[in-house]
């Protein structure tokens, strides 16, 4: 896996005017990958300006750091890869296919291997259920950079979030 940080600048940018909203699409355009990309940036320039809006970077942030964990997971970015399915009454089989990415599908679900798979089976739910909670859709619900280092501690510790002193 390969990552730059050309986008790095501040945690949170005001968004006063239209001039600071459009501002903000070029440097989204410029300097982040699409694959990584979170959904409120895929259309920067459509984003809310007014005294109190600001954008927040460091949610944009957990975004891209959770396409990175699904792509050392799995060997592709969340919004590259498809997985195989099987016909009526077979059992997927798992079998990971890279697609284009395009904007149907950052704002879909995230695409973890069909349960039941060897590729389900390989992660436990802790890590899956910390991808889910990174790619959340909602920026405003998306876990904060400390929120993550929390999560990722108590995993490391071997507390699970079911408090089964699991990890996985």
């Amino acid at each position: 896996v390969l990552t730059d940080f050309g986008s790095a600048g501040p945690l949170s940018v005001s968004l006063r005017s239209r001039a600071d909203v459009l501002r903000v699409d070029e440097d989204v355009a410029k300097h982040t990958t699409v694959e990584y990309r979170a959904p409120e940036l895929l259309e920067a320039k459509m984003l809310e300006c007014g005294p109190s809006e600001f954008l927040d970077f460091g949610r944009a942030d957990v975004w891209s750091l959770g396409c990175l964990l699904f792509t050392m997971l799995y060997g592709s970015s969340p919004f590259e890869i498809e997985w195989g399915v099987s016909f009526v009454g077979e059992p997927a089989d798992g079998t990971a296919r890279i697609v284009r990415c395009n904007k149907s599908l950052i704002l879909g679900p995230i695409p973890f291997p069909p349960c039941g798979t060897a590729a389900d089976r390989r992660y436990g739910e802790n890590i899956k259920g910390l991808i889910r909670c990174m790619l959340n859709h909602d920026r405003s619900e998306r876990l904060s950079s400390s929120n993550v280092a929390g999560r990722v501690r108590r995993m490391l510790d071997g507390w699970g979030d079911d408090g089964s002193g699991r990890s996985e």
